[in-house]
């Protein structure tokens, strides 16, 4: 589905297998993949466009996810209750514009990253959120409220910064 443009799609309950690629696609209107089952080694919606609300609730990823540079402009977007247990599941450089909610998300992968992500709507809540593999939100940014109560972090890799000595060397 790479450079497509779906218009008031509802991928609801849908299974998708093997590799899988909206890598660029425009989501146009509201956008629903409640439920949905994403089994693939890589699960692409690199720098993809979603400009209405947008729901992921529930929804099943087991591959590789990788959200960088996918752009959330609707009135909400929701990964209520979703699982991320792929290696790997990034939102670098993702912006999200609406309301955005990661309530009850699991993300039990080896990494999470939201490095680089802006969060700039009514308002942002992980409540309930589990990271049970390392995290990173590196320059990550928020221009909204934010609310996080009952998150459970797994461990936390900050960026290692040279000490000041070995930079002269």
């Amino acid at each position: 589905f790479p450079y497509t443009t779906l218009f008031r799609s509802e991928f609801d309950g849908a299974t998708f297998s093997g590799s899988i690629y909206f890598n660029k696609a425009t989501f146009s209107g509201e956008t629903s993949f409640a439920g949905a089952t994403f089994s693939g080694t890589e699960i692409c919606f690199y720098e993809t466009t979603f400009s209405g609300a947008t729901e992921f609730y529930m929804a099943t990823f087991s591959g590789a996810i990788e959200f960088d540079g996918a752009t959330f402009s609707g009135e909400r977007t929701g990964f209520i209750q979703a699982t991320f247990s792929g290696e790997r599941t990034s939102f670098t450089k993702a912006t999200f514009s609406g309301e955005t909610r990661f309530v009850g998300a699991v993300f039990s992968g080896e990494r999470a990253s939201f490095d680089g992500a802006m969060f700039s709507g009514e308002g942002t809540t992980f409540d309930e959120a589990t990271f049970s593999g390392g995290t990173a939100a590196d320059e990550a940014t928020l221009k909204a409220s934010f609310v996080g109560a009952g998150v459970s972090w797994g461990p936390i890799t900050p960026r290692t910064l040279p000490s000041p000595a070995s930079e002269n060397e």
